[in-house]
């Protein structure tokens, strides 16, 4: 007789747990810490980096009646592969 099938699937633990502490490592960035870096302003800084892989955006969707509120994350390795690319543009 086969025993009875585990209704939970522990064998992808340890890679949950590992992408968890991966993540806690990644120090991250506001739009506003960012302005400031760059002195431009906040609205710019969304505007770079929204479509950017890795950029976090935790805001809520625009709907017919509301706003859209957006609060962005930037991971600090984006915006340093951002400035490098914009420095190398300008040479």
């Amino acid at each position: 007789m086969n025993p009875a099938p585990s209704l939970f699937n522990f064998s992808n633990c340890s890679l949950v747990i590992d992408n968890i502490n991966a993540a806690a490592d990644v120090e991250y960035l506001t739009p506003q810490e960012i302005a400031e870096l760059l002195k431009v302003s906040t609205n710019t800084v969304t505007r770079k980096f929204e479509r950017r892989n890795g950029v976090l955006d935790l805001g809520s969707s625009e709907s017919r009646f509301t706003r859209r509120y957006r609060v962005l994350r930037i991971p600090r390795t984006v915006f340093e592969a951002y400035v490098i690319e914009a420095s190398v543009g300008r040479s």
